[in-house]
């Protein structure tokens, strides 16, 4: 039975309806069966009087519950009466473990919205996976790149045909790549490394007072000027493939394709490896001199680390005040923000991307591009055609029936049909291929502050020339990736098309300079666009040899001192020699400069230098043996003889007052040539012109009529007052310096003093080749053999030949025209890689702007009004804008002064003395 209520009663307890009647019943506390009756008196099964009900009880008005076991305490109880615990100890307790608590739920909702998961891998940023020590680069899984430097071109100055070739040139670059290949150009303004100022000469050694005023010189042009940036041009070109080796084969074809395409702009190229690459990346994300230690071959000794270990920044975060928009990237020294070329103007100008470059930022322009198929694209724009046509339709049939005019359509759906009918055209008639394009343009700043003003001139520069240029909030990492130079997009949504016309409407290139290594070049002055130092190594260019025109008074001897003394001071004289007194270069390998100087230009630097300066002339004890010569190695063959008959020919002619020889007198001369050296053949000993002179008197003898003619017209240089090229050379050789005087030698005396020098400058190149030195003549007023045939040949023998054994040759002129329009005078400039042009008088400057095909501007660069010391550099067809006016104020100005009063006055004090 009691088992049997128990029953029911749990029974009851199981429903709702029981719960809720146990909750108003009692229990009887004999029998222990339920009463449901609250008010019964006594237990219906056992008759045991039931006790009274209690009372709810009610919550007291201040009531407050312990915080441990939730009873209700009286206010202010400082214990809880049903456990016992101490309520303050209590509630410290609460709260303690409910804090960290709620901090870690607000922080994680913080981050969640600020999105910094994004990047904690800093890997990632790096944007590629693997990176071979040849360059080949896995930027995502099937997906592999090469990247290549390319130099600027001069366009920005050229003439409208030129800048019309260069354009069409780029147009055939953008249709080289095919789809699925993808391509991206990269222009990079880096922050220089090296310090703004540098003082390019050393300050020590006899003429340490010149080199510190002449680094005081580059360093006034150097604040003058802009030159904290470095500009680099990068085209990476990217193709899907299985695995690496299928992608080597194609990206080394497309590499060869750039390449040549590269080269019809005079554009050169080159291949960048793997530590190039990765250097480049790193220098993109951490910052141009942050220290980078990647080394393949201890790569490859540990499997701990990876290539991207050594690019990636060491942490990124969001700056606390980008944390909600996240628009600006932040890493190790350096604040990063990528803006997104999103739209063009319909007059996109060619010079958009110049300006935006000159701008005094560090940058990183983008310009990725994703050939689509051709089939596809008329597919794509015939059914955006068919939509408009149908919408124009519906258009008309709804203003029809509400009683308006159907053939009033909007003007924007008329010019999106006209545009798209364009757009086939240019496809299908215009052999135009369209790209998906996706620019970005990132900037950096040491603050956030610096990269907030850097990105905002950048937008401002951006709008002026109708580039839409807006922020990408929420997408920084992806857009930073994007814009490296691995040619993988990585926002699929940031696409807009352009055909190659319009890409090539983005021209990458700007005012070149050429800023080769300082201690190994010429310094031709400054850039007039940027303010950078002009140093040109010859050594780099396509021929070493060089011109410099210029009309009297031009800044010529100015150019030429400031060039000299400049190279001079590289290689400064330390050491005194006890026996002449004279400071001497201890640097073995120094060149060995020689100056033909007819009016006495050179002659003070080489007071200053401890020249070897002999004159020539009448009156004048030095002499130079014309017929001076030797093999390439030392030793005189007759063979070498044989080799230079030209120059016998030469000197005979120039005897001969230009008169060309007939064939009669060519063979009279040889034969007396050859008798001459006959005894001298395998010896260290040479004829001169009196053993030639008693040769020919011999032939004479014997009846040659052509030798008696050819005797008397050398005895004048032989017996006369004529005879300083007559004897054996005595002349002391400088091992730095040596300067001809001829400002005295007579008009008639020139050419032969002209093959004379030659031959010297010839044997001491041929010496100094087999030392390791190089040769450097300075031939001023060259056009004196521009009308004597066999001394041209001679001269352009040394033009070809003697660049060989490390001759350089810089001709001066100031009659360019009789050099120009001489017929040899192509064949000079073909083995010419530097050119100097100051102000010439208009026919000159017509020659000039004809040959070398100059634009107005720069045209008007060469006037004879032009300022003094104000011209252009032309340097493998390079065009510069060259201003190198010195300042009067500097120490070398009176030095380098070629004033013909101050040399006259000067030479009149020195006779007197």
């Amino acid at each position: 039975m009691f088992g049997k209520r128990k029953a029911k009663g749990s029974s009851a307890k199981g429903s709702k309806k029981g719960r809720k009647a146990a909750n108003e019943a009692r229990t009887c506390v004999f029998c222990g069966e339920e009463v449901a009756d609250p008010s019964a008196v006594y237990c219906p099964a056992c008759g045991a009087v039931m006790p009274k009900p209690e009372a709810p009880k009610e919550e007291p008005e201040n009531a407050e519950r312990c915080p441990k076991c939730g009873a209700f305490i009286d206010e202010g109880a400082p214990f809880c009466p049903a456990c016992g615990c101490n309520v303050a100890v209590a509630k410290k307790q609460a709260e303690r473990a409910a804090a960290p608590k709620r901090k870690k739920k607000v922080d994680k909702e913080l981050k969640r919205i600020a999105g910094e998961q994004a990047v904690l891998c800093t890997n990632d940023l790096a944007g590629f996976e693997l990176m071979y020590e040849d360059g080949l680069a896995e930027s995502v899984e099937g997906t592999f790149s090469r990247t290549l430097e390319f130099t600027d071109v001069s366009y920005e100055n050229e003439r409208e045909d030129q800048q019309d070739a260069i354009f069409d040139k780029l147009c055939s670059l953008h249709h080289f790549f095919q789809s699925p290949e993808c391509y991206q150009l990269n222009l990079v303004n880096v922050p220089r490394t090296t310090r703004r100022v540098e003082r390019y000469l050393p300050e020590t050694g006899a003429n340490k007072d010149m080199a510190v005023s002449y680094n005081d010189l580059i360093e006034q042009k150097q604040r003058e000027g802009r030159v904290e940036f470095e500009r680099r041009n990068f085209l990476t070109f990217s193709v899907p493939a299985a695995s690496a080796e299928q992608a080597a084969v194609r990206l080394r074809a497309l590499r060869e394709g750039a390449t040549a395409q590269l080269a019809h702009m005079e554009s050169r190229a080159t291949p960048l490896d793997g530590l190039e690459r990765a250097s480049l990346i790193h220098d993109l994300l951490v910052g141009p001199g942050k220290l980078f230690t990647l080394d393949y071959e201890k790569l490859a000794k540990t499997k701990k680390t990876h290539v991207r270990d050594y690019v990636a920044p060491a942490w990124a975060v969001y700056p606390p005040e980008e944390r909600t928009l996240r628009r600006t990237l932040q890493m190790p020294g350096i604040f990063a923000k990528t803006l997104h070329i999103k739209d063009f103007g319909s007059d996109l100008q060619d010079s958009a991307l110049r300006q935006i470059r000159r701008l005094p930022v560090p940058m990183n322009i983008s310009l990725l591009f994703q050939p689509q198929k051709k089939s596809k694209m008329v597919q794509t724009v015939r059914q955006n055609i068919d939509v408009t046509q149908a919408e124009m339709q519906d258009y008309a049939q709804a203003v029809g029936k509400s009683g308006g005019d159907p053939t009033l359509l909007p003007p924007a759906m008329e010019d999106r049909e006209m545009e798209g009918r364009e757009l086939l055209d240019f496809i299908r008639n215009k052999d135009q291929q369209i790209a998906w394009f996706q620019g970005f343009i990132t900037v950096y700043g040491k603050s956030l502050a610096d990269v907030e003003r850097n990105a905002n001139l950048v937008m401002d520069e951006c709008s002026t020339w109708t580039l839409e240029a807006t922020e990408l909030p929420l997408q920084q990492e992806q857009a930073l990736m994007g814009a490296l130079p691995l040619a993988t997009p990585r926002l699929s949504k940031k696409y807009r098309s352009l055909t190659n016309a319009e890409a090539a409407a983005l021209v990458p290139f700007s005012s070149q300079n050429v800023c080769d290594d300082p201690a190994k070049s010429y310094r031709l002055g400054v850039n007039e666009v940027s303010g950078e130092q002009i140093l040109v190594d010859p050594d780099k260019t396509k021929s070493p040899h060089m011109w410099v025109f210029g009309m009297t008074g031009s800044g010529k001897g100015m150019e030429m001192n400031s060039l000299v003394t400049y190279s001079l001071l590289q290689h400064p004289r330390t050491v005194l020699d006890k026996e002449t007194g004279r400071y001497v270069c201890d640097d073995p390998n120094a060149p060995e400069w020689h100056f033909m100087d007819w009016h006495d230009e050179y002659w003070e630097l080489g007071d200053l230098f401890d020249a070897s300066e002999p004159q020539f002339g009448p009156g004048h004890d030095s002499c130079i043996n014309v017929m001076d010569m030797s093999g390439t190695m030392g030793d005189l063959s007759r063979r070498d003889v044989q080799a230079n008959a030209d120059v016998f020919i030469a000197i005979m002619e120039s005897c001969m007052t230009g008169d060309s020889l007939t064939n009669a007198q060519r063979t009279a001369l040889d034969e007396a040539v050859r008798a001459a050296y006959e005894p001298h053949i395998g010896r260290p000993t040479r004829p001169d012109l009196t053993d030639l002179y008693r040769e020919l008197r011999r032939l004479g003898e014997e009846g040659n009529r052509s030798a008696v003619d050819l005797g008397d017209a050398l005895g004048l240089y032989v017996n006369g007052s004529f005879n300083s090229f007559a004897g054996q050379t005595n002349i002391e050789v400088n091992p730095l310096m040596n300067v001809y005087r001829m400002s005295e030698v007579g008009k008639n005396m020139r050419t032969l003093a002209v093959l004379a020098v030659l031959q010297h400058v010839r044997q001491r190149a041929y010496e100094n080749y087999r030392h390791g030195k190089q040769t450097y003549l300075v031939f001023e007023e060259c056009q004196i053999v521009f009308n004597n045939a066999p001394a041209m040949d001679v001269l352009m023998t040394f033009f070809s030949e003697m660049r060989k054994f490390g001759l350089k040759m810089i001709c001066v002129t100031q009659l360019p025209n009789a050099v120009l329009s001489h017929p040899d005078a192509s064949k000079l400039f073909e083995n010419s890689g530097i050119f100097v042009f100051l102000a010439q008088q208009a026919q000159n400057q017509d020659t000039l702007a004809r040959m070398f095909k100059l634009s107005d501007s720069q045209y008007d660069r060469l006037s004879a009004g032009a300022p003094k010391g104000t011209g252009l550099v032309v340097v493998d067809g390079l065009k510069i804008a060259m201003n190198n006016r010195i300042d009067p104020k500097n120490p070398l100005y009176e030095v380098w002064n070629t004033d013909p009063d101050k040399y006259a006055a000067k030479l009149k004090a020195a006779r007197a003395v």
